[in-house]
């Protein structure tokens, strides 16, 4: 288990440098964040009640949620795809695949 707790651990600080390295200079994402940032202020500004703002709250954090948690099944995806060829090219030797599921 201590090999799984550890992989895991390189594994999401490998996923946050690189995705942030990549935020920091991709044109689309910087983009959308400002548009992003600019409807939030717009949001803001509605005239809605308590229950109407509660559920829109609600659905916008469950996008965010969701959204981010699939980017981060398919980085893991990809890196056991790696990690699978890599095994199959032999460059990676006594691997346990189902320690790391």
């Amino acid at each position: 288990m201590h090999k799984f707790r550890q992989f895991n651990q390189i594994l999401n600080e490998a996923m946050q440098n690189s995705r942030n390295k990549i935020i920091e200079i991709d044109k689309t994402y910087q983009s959308s964040m400002k548009k992003e940032e600019k409807l939030k202020r717009q949001y803001y500004h509605l005239k809605l009640n308590k229950k109407q703002k509660r559920i829109l709250n609600d659905y916008i954090d469950c996008i965010q949620i969701n959204r981010n948690r699939y980017a981060d099944i398919s980085y893991i995806a990809g890196m056991r795809d790696a990690i699978d060829a890599l095994c199959n090219l032999g460059l990676i030797i006594d691997f346990d695949e189902q320690q790391y599921k």
